[in-house]
């Protein structure tokens, strides 16, 4: 089944993200996989470091209501080439991520993460921005 992936972390972006991804992925019908990548452990510590990043993820969906509606998936690496791997391993028909702020969109949405993906990603990338401040 094709699928819509979107990248979890902490961020008021990524909070963005998830609900653009879960709103695609009911309107579309595709199946949607939260992932999160946990970046820069040793082998040492990637079980806790695992666990953590599964429980962000069960967090992330309870608070979007997801529970049942999204596959979830905790890994540890370099972010996009993980990222990169899960899509191909999903069948991921588009990535979502969150942008960081407002300051950096305005200078450039291509940075980071989203500059990684753009060239490793076996699918289109899509960069939700931040909601205004109030």
């Amino acid at each position: 089944m094709k699928t819509i992936l979107c990248a979890v972390d902490e961020s008021p972006g990524a909070a963005e993200a998830v609900a653009v991804a879960a709103g695609l992925s009911k309107h579309l019908g595709l199946r949607l996989v939260l992932a999160h990548v946990v970046d820069g452990y040793r082998r040492t510590d990637g079980v806790h470091a695992q666990q953590g990043g599964q429980r962000l993820l069960e967090r992330v969906a309870r608070t979007h209501s997801l529970e049942n509606a999204a596959d979830r998936r905790a890994e540890i690496g370099d972010r996009a080439s993980e990222l990169s791997r899960i899509a191909g391993e999903e069948a991921a028909v588009l990535i979502v991520v969150g942008s960081r702020s407002q300051y950096r969109r305005r200078r450039s949405l291509l940075s980071g993460l989203s500059a990684e993906l753009r060239s490793t990603a076996p699918c289109p990338v899509l960069i939700v921005p931040p909601s205004p401040r109030r």
